[in-house]
């Protein structure tokens, strides 16, 4: 009788209406204004290793593996970048005008799905390029 009462509890209260209509816990609020606050920094550095990654590579200094590279390390770059400058984009609309509870949320998820793609990005760098020999 207490297993199903608990059940019936846990059921309810982690229900998909519940779970949809529940409003913004002020915690969650507080961390994605914190991480708005630090972002703008951040990703300034981002911004700023992309261009001494790229140049590095601009530097290697075999022709033919330049040329091989040449391509790869463009649109890496330019790629990067773009998302890096959207993330700055997303924090100054964040920071230049008063949002609801459910708008920082939204700007919030925004933020990570960004940081998400930017890191896949950061972590393709590191993918095997094409032998050059």
């Amino acid at each position: 009788m207490l297993i199903a009462e608990h059940n019936k509890t846990v059921r309810s209260r982690f229900s998909i209406q519940n779970l949809l209509s529940r409003q913004a816990p002020q915690v969650e609020i507080k961390q994605i204004e914190m991480a708005f606050l630090a972002s703008t920094k951040n990703l300034a550095a981002g911004l700023l290793a992309v261009l001494v990654i790229f140049s590095g590579i601009l530097n290697i200094p075999s022709p033919k593996e330049n040329k091989e590279i040449l391509p790869y390390a463009i649109s890496w770059a330019f790629t990067l970048t773009f998302f890096l400058m959207r993330g700055i984009y997303l924090t100054k609309a964040f920071m230049h005008r008063t949002l609801s509870d459910e708008e920082k949320l939204h700007f919030g998820r925004r933020l990570a799905a960004n940081g998400a793609i930017a890191g896949f990005l950061w972590g393709g760098s590191s993918f095997e390029s094409p032998r050059v020999f």
